[in-house]
């Protein structure tokens, strides 16, 4: 339930989940089609419970559950979207990741490359990108408005 603080305020839910891949090491496991379904299961019952929470679940069209199987530009341009999409905005994500020693974990987009991890969505570049906007910064403790 939301408190008096946040009466009023628009929520939205972006919710991503990336199925199929075309990384070799991903794109042929062999429960692939099982996993698929299963991720698309995922961010149908998180928009279910969050749009019966007032939140405004975004897709990218009519016919479509959620963001699904989005490579990393695409990605990037949703949280683009997200960072001005409302007061309250949860971004959900469901797919692989992976830790590198260069870049800390990344978020596997379904163009990740193993042989580059700089195809994968930095974690530490995320919030960053989700609260540039409206005049909010991100300090290494938290984000603090300007």
């Amino acid at each position: 339930m939301a408190d008096a603080g946040e009466a009023g305020k628009s929520r939205a839910l972006y919710a991503i989940g990336i199925a199929h891949y075309d990384a070799p090491q991903y794109a042929k496991a062999e429960d692939a089609a099982e996993i698929a379904n299963r991720i698309v299961q995922s961010v149908s019952d998180v928009a279910d419970a969050l749009g019966s929470l007032q939140y405004e679940v975004k897709r990218p069209d009519s016919d479509s559950v959620a963001y699904l199987d989005l490579d990393a530009d695409q990605v990037t341009s949703v949280l683009n979207q997200a960072s001005s999409a409302g007061d309250i905005v949860i971004i959900y994500y469901t797919g692989h990741g992976k830790s590198t020693v260069d870049l800390g974990y990344v978020l596997c987009t379904k163009d990740f490359r193993f042989e580059d991890s700089n195809t994968g969505l930095k974690t530490a570049d995320l919030p960053a990108k989700l609260v540039r906007k409206n005049g909010w910064v991100v300090s290494d403790d938290q984000p603090t408005r300007c």
